[in-house]
């Protein structure tokens, strides 16, 4: 494909995107882990006559529970949450993650994608004679 005068800019346009993200998804993850270790937080804080507290699945560990807390924030980024059993620590820390993950750091993804493909476009006739080299 890089070889073609009209798709070479193109695939080097993705390659460089690609390449332009990647500070981006490691501040993501960090950003998904840290919510994760909240969440489950204050899951672990919750006493255990309250009817709201998860309980206990027999031979789970404790990483296990932090692995399905990861899973569940990276699922609450993307859109798929479940609030119905939130105290108001939890409606709190939601709409923090909510606000910074989704809105900000979505926003922000956009902003480089758009501006690596800028960049791309702007010496278009350059990087179509370098993907040719």
């Amino acid at each position: 494909m890089r070889l073609f005068r009209t798709t070479g800019y193109l695939v080097y346009s993705i390659l460089t995107v690609i390449s332009d993200m990647a500070s981006f998804l490691l501040i993501l993850l960090i950003v998904i882990v840290a919510f994760a270790y909240s969440f489950l937080s204050l899951n672990y804080a919750c006493n255990e006559s309250d009817s709201l507290c998860e309980p206990d699945i027999p031979g789970e560990t404790p990483v296990t529970k932090q692995m399905w807390a990861i899973y569940y924030s990276f699922l609450m980024t993307i859109g798929d949450y479940d609030i119905s059993g939130f105290d108001i620590a939890g409606y709190i820390l939601f709409v923090m993650a909510t606000m910074l993950e989704v809105i900000i750091l979505l926003n922000v993804l956009i902003a480089i994608v758009s501006n690596s493909y800028q960049k791309i476009q702007d010496d278009e006739v350059l990087y179509t004679f370098f993907t040719r080299a």
